[in-house]
């Protein structure tokens, strides 16, 4: 008796009719809607599901990626079991258009589903597209910690104080891995609480928000710089051991130099103690040098820094349309390089998904302030905001909103630099 083979339409195999169908099959340039097979094929496919139109697509994760795109918008995020196919199988291709969530949802979404938010470890949930690589998976057992922070930030902080100085006590080259999960869920649920959101004026001209955030930034900055301190020495040898030590730098450099973070101003200003003096990117660049040289982090996320320094400094100078141009100049140079070392396949990382998701907008809005300074080169600058926009969706997967991206970005470039909103 023969068995009939269900795993997958791969493992199936052709007949020789089918081979000489596919011999004889008349071709042609389907993408232009010159392939008769494919054209027939498309027809046949909507008349039996009974829908205006079908579109062949080559591979089950671009029919996948197609049909949750239809199905959701951008922000949004999908749900899904830690074993999907969606995740595990195919790049996370979502992950890449979706950087922009408002809030921390693990715990009530696991409650909503029927997880046990007290045992998230055990649920059947506790996957999203976005969390193959990100802090989010270290926080997925900490509800308790979530909800005191919104419930209790003093007492929160207070938590986040005595995690820190555990962390410190630790002997100098490895950072227990109970202390670092600890830590970096923490920094994930502050970062939630931090982050700006649609709403980003709204959000930094909060009375609760203007006395907090500053509080909060600082508790995320030392957190994970402690554990980067106390591996600093092997992140620098370049040692396999430092994976926390290095994890940490690099959030600490995502989050200080992202202008849709509420971060501290006394690591953003001339005088830490006064939140009206002079923007200065010493913290950053320090940080960024401080690992050695040439960097272990890669090329992909330097670039995007050192871009986004350049895009503080151009906001920082004011009405110096000279200064403001050698900036600008200087940042789209840098987020070209981010892009070119994630395209090339050299100096990449995991996480360069989330790069490009983060580097588009900010190149775009970067443009944007160039047709200010740059009025002679409009018609060239409006191009070159239609190629990155045409480029994000073709090549890299990732579709953005451009006036709603530009104006978080903007509100954030000038709280940071210290020009309205948490000034």
């Amino acid at each position: 008796m023969s068995l009939i083979d269900l795993r997958s339409d791969t493992v199936t195999r052709p007949t020789p009719a089918m081979r000489q169908a596919m011999f004889e099959a008349e071709v042609g340039d389907d993408v232009y809607g010159e392939d008769p097979t494919v054209n027939r094929l498309e027809e046949r496919a909507a008349a039996v599901t009974g829908k205006e139109a079908a579109l062949f697509v080559p591979t089950g994760t671009m029919g996948n990626t197609i049909g949750l795109k239809v199905l959701t918008a951008h922000g949004q995020e999908v749900i899904c079991d830690s074993r999907a196919h969606l995740l595990d199988w195919e790049l996370s291709m979502l992950a890449s258009g979706d950087m922009a969530v408002d809030d921390m949802l693990v715990s009530w979404v696991v409650e909503e589903v029927g997880g046990a938010s007290r045992d998230m470890a055990s649920s059947p949930l506790i996957a999203c597209a976005r969390s193959r690589f990100g802090l989010l998976r270290y926080s997925f057992g900490m509800v308790r910690e979530a909800d005191l922070l919104r419930k209790d930030f003093n007492e929160a902080m207070v938590v986040v104080g005595s995690l820190t100085k555990k962390i410190k006590a630790t002997r100098v080259g490895r950072v227990s891995d109970e202390l670092s999960e600890a830590a970096f869920g923490w920094a994930y649920i502050i970062s939630r609480y931090l982050l700006l959101g649609r709403d980003a004026s709204d959000r930094l001209n909060s009375e609760d928000f203007v006395d907090q955030s500053p509080v909060a930034g600082l508790a995320f900055y030392d957190l994970l710089y402690s554990v980067y301190q106390v591996e600093s020495a092997d992140v620098r040898a370049r040692s396999a051991t430092a994976f926390q030590g290095l994890l940490a730098l690099r959030y600490l450099l995502g989050f200080m130099s992202n202008p849709r973070f509420a971060r501290p101003f006394a690591k953003l200003r001339s005088d830490p103690r006064d939140r009206r003096s002079a923007f200065s990117a010493d913290t950053i660049k320090g940080l960024l040098h401080e690992a050695g040289d040439p960097s272990p982090l890669p090329d992909s996320i330097t670039s995007l820094v050192s871009a986004r320094v350049s895009l503080h400094l151009a906001v920082s100078v004011g009405d110096d349309a000279v200064a403001r141009r050698k900036h600008l100049e200087d940042a789209l140079d840098h987020y070209a390089a981010s892009l070119s070392a994630v395209s090339s396949g050299f100096g990449v990382g995991a996480m360069d998904g989330e790069v490009i998701a983060w580097a588009l907008p900010e190149m775009y809005h970067a443009v944007d302030m160039a047709k200010q300074v740059f009025p002679s080169h409009l018609d060239a600058l409006k191009d070159l905001e239609r190629t990155i926009l045409l480029m994000g969706e073709v090549r890299f997967g990732v579709y953005f909103n451009p006036v709603e991206e530009c104006k978080r970005i903007k509100e954030g470039l000038k709280n940071g630099v210290g020009v309205g909103g948490l000034r």
